[in-house]
């Protein structure tokens, strides 16, 4: 058993109305289909796969919920010892989690020997912050709540997070997917199922020097200076890069990540915030070159074992973890400036890549302008109307904070021929943004696909959108040819 610190991140807030959904869902897309655990538990012993659970751990009580009928009560495990315990990590802001959830519903409840398994997703929050997902959906799972015991056991980083026990012992931590009917009922029958398990958990400590045995034990195979590059960590969580301020100085680090990855965070500073930040990089690499990427991965199937399996081997052998220590005295932005330069020497020996800013990209981007004076526009916004059409959403409230934009953003992708490279709208239309609003907007506009759709509606305020043109500075990678010794 290894020690583990959990981190804190901020939360994601609760989904109020079905516009901010669907701003949320179009965000959500650009990120991994995981989502990062907002808690802060200090170090604990954890249990990993094939370590025997402790007595403790079936004494232990902890309070539930009937996700059917509301009921909190009390429980421990000791009844389900000689089960398969499925544990299943969740939040309520957390899609993938809920996804998961719902799959196990739909798949596993009413299916399952009940006297063979139990199925048990907890949760650190209490009743009143999941209330809203146990109103929307009608599951029949009863949940550990207010968590803090189970969580020091099997500490984790992102959720949603499985654990399988079964005779007195961890025996996987898959990925949710693979709680199928089959796997359970394999398992059940004496034979173990092929499952990709989610053993990268642990995080480093930064106040102790990187590729150590419990520090991200790889193997170095670059170094300059205090910079130092070695293979994949095995069992540490993914840090795409982080800057930390240590008694020592500063530490800037990343923690099994391909190279361009890194590459593209470490310089985000100086590129557009226009787009996902991993769109913000212009390869001319060849084949060869182009597997060693982030952009050549294998896909992640989520359940195929044997596909999955050469996405992880592809993460093992071109994932790197990278550690510059500056030297005393130095701020934190020449740090960071030595750390880019360091980098760039590693990504010209190892993979011979130059990197450079290129500031010639040109992005199409909606513009929002006024027909005819804001004088005409601002009467038609704040003349004062009821809702007469149930196809029409009425907003009110301040120009600039109106949920209306969000449609429109969201829609726009979906409009033929993908008229702009990035849907976050310019505003030219000189409106205060303190201006206050009355006004109607169609609830259907999404799927419409059509821009003359969407100009007939901003008509009717005396709004239109344009086609813009911005210059925005992106990551270079060029690959060039080996030089000669």
């Amino acid at each position: 058993m290894k020690k583990l610190t959990l981190h804190l991140i901020r939360f994601l807030k609760p989904l109020k109305n079905t516009t901010m959904l669907l701003t949320c869902i179009a965000v959500f897309h650009m990120f991994s289909l995981s989502a990062q655990t907002p808690r802060n538990d200090s170090g604990a012993d954890g249990l990993y796969i094939n370590d025997q659970v402790p007595e403790a751990f079936y004494n232990e009580l902890h309070q539930m919920i009937d996700w059917s009928t509301g009921k909190i009560y009390n429980k421990s495990l000791d009844k389900d010892r000689n089960k398969l315990i499925i544990l299943d990590f969740w939040a309520h802001w957390c899609m993938p989690c809920l996804g998961s959830l719902k799959n196990m519903n739909e798949e596993l409840v009413g299916k399952i020997d009940t006297t063979q398994v139990a199925i048990i997703p907890v949760t650190y929050e209490g009743n009143a912050e999941i209330q809203a997902v146990l109103n929307r959906f009608a599951w029949k799972h009863q949940s550990v709540i207010n968590d803090s015991i189970l969580s020091r056991y099997f500490p984790h980083q992102a959720i949603p997070h499985m654990v399988w026990i079964y005779k007195g012992k961890v025996i996987a931590m898959p990925r949710a997917n693979y709680a199928t009917l089959e796997n359970i009922n394999m398992l059940l029958a004496g034979k173990m199922p092929s499952v990709y398990n989610e053993t990268d958990i642990k995080l480093i400590d930064p106040n102790q020097p990187l590729f150590q045995e419990h520090n991200a034990p790889a193997a170095v195979h670059y170094q300059k200076d205090s910079f130092k590059v070695g293979g994949y960590a095995e069992g540490y969580a993914q840090v795409t890069f982080k800057t930390v301020k240590t008694p020592n100085g500063w530490l800037y680090y990343g923690i099994n990540i391909p190279i361009d990855q890194l590459l593209v965070f470490a310089y985000q500073d100086l590129l557009t915030d226009r787009m996902d930040l991993l769109k913000a990089i212009k390869y001319e690499v060849g084949p060869d070159l182009k597997s060693k990427l982030k952009i050549g991965r294998p896909k992640m199937y989520n359940n195929d074992f044997a596909k999955d399996s050469i996405y992880g081997d592809w993460l093992r052998k071109n994932s790197r973890t990278v550690e510059f220590r500056a030297p005393k005295g130095i701020g934190e932005k020449e740090g960071l400036n030595l750390f880019r330069q360091y980098l760039a020497d590693y990504a010209l020996a190892e993979y011979q890549l130059e990197i450079s800013i290129d500031q010639s990209k040109q992005y199409k981007v909606p513009v929002l302008k006024c027909i005819g004076k804001p004088k005409g526009t601002i009467a038609l916004l704040t003349k004062k109307a009821k809702p007469s059409d149930p196809a029409y959403r009425y907003f009110n409230g301040q120009y600039g904070e109106l949920k209306w934009l969000d449609y429109i953003r969201t829609g726009l992708p979906r409009l033929p021929n993908r008229l702009f490279d990035d849907n976050r709208i310019v505003d030219q239309t000189n409106l205060p943004k303190e201006l206050l609003v009355h006004m109607q907007f169609p609830t259907n506009l999404i799927g419409k696909g059509s821009m003359e759709y969407v100009q007939s509606e901003l008509k009717r305020y005396n709004l239109k959108l344009e086609v813009g043109f911005e210059k925005v500075p992106i990551l270079l990678l060029k690959e060039v040819k080996k030089h000669a010794n």
